[in-house]
């Protein structure tokens, strides 16, 4: 039987914030350096300009967003839908800039400390080889860090069997530390939120491309990490999402 109280415990370790100096001049260097994770020696797929023309209004995606559990696997998704969907839903508004002269993103983050991380086994895209891939937010690139069969492995440890069909697993993974050396225990709760804002992001944006998106609730976090060679001490996997073209039902 599931032990409710060690939940408690946590959730009442994590009430408490750390205050924080209103003047960012105070702050410590680690507060306001955001650090972008890249593969350097890897090779990279720089990822196609975007472009919103012919999107739906986020009026039209709202009304008809939804869980998709049927993917038709062997369709082809266009390098430029996975630019769009990565762009949209994680990348960096170049446009914007915060008061740290640091580039903001689509989702909020408590104190712009940015902690998570996406991988993705891609199957079936146009330019892009079948394996598992890093998003390079700081470039908008794609490097791959493992093959093919590590790709499939992923699939084949997902319990939901309809998700396998996808052409995209996404990964959403998080340094807690970048957020826990600013917040102390409350930053893990803003981990979590950041993961929910980010995942809403990819169903939006996924509908508004044609796509269909779900998440996975069965993931084994455990696995996926060694599948990735992320160490825990560092970087731990959140939450999982299936994306692909929807097989009508």
């Amino acid at each position: 039987m599931f032990d409710f109280n060690k939940i408690q415990a946590l959730h009442e370790a994590t009430k408490a914030s750390i205050s924080i100096p209103l003047d960012p001049s105070t702050w410590p260097d680690n507060w306001k350096k955001i650090e972008f994770k890249e593969y350097k020696r890897l090779k990279r797929i720089y990822l196609p300009k975007i472009s919103t023309q012919g999107m739906p209004s986020l009026n039209e995606v709202l009304k008809t967003r939804s869980s998709s559990r049927y993917f038709n696997s062997s369709e082809l998704i266009s390098i430029e839908t996975v630019s769009s969907l990565l762009n949209f839903s994680a990348g960096a508004r170049e446009d914007m800039k915060t008061a740290l002269n640091l580039a903001s993103r689509f989702y909020p983050s408590a104190g712009a400390r940015y902690p998570l991380e996406i991988y993705i086994a891609l199957r079936n895209i146009e330019k892009i080889e079948n394996g598992i891939y890093h998003y390079n937010i700081k470039e908008h690139a794609l490097e791959k860090i493992l093959s093919e069969k590590s790709g499939q492995k992923i699939r084949t440890i997902i319990s939901e069997t309809w998700a396998r069909d996808a052409q995209m697993l996404i990964v959403i993974t998080s340094k807690f530390g970048q957020m826990l050396s600013k917040y102390g225990g409350r930053g893990y709760r803003f981990n979590l939120l950041e993961a929910g804002a980010l995942m809403e992001n990819f169903y939006l944006v996924s509908k508004a491309l044609g796509l269909g998106c779900c998440a996975l609730g069965k993931s084994i976090d455990g696995e996926i990490d060694e599948i990735l060679n992320l160490t825990s001490e560092e970087e731990n996997t959140l939450c999982l999402l299936a994306v692909g073209v929807s097989k009508i039902q």
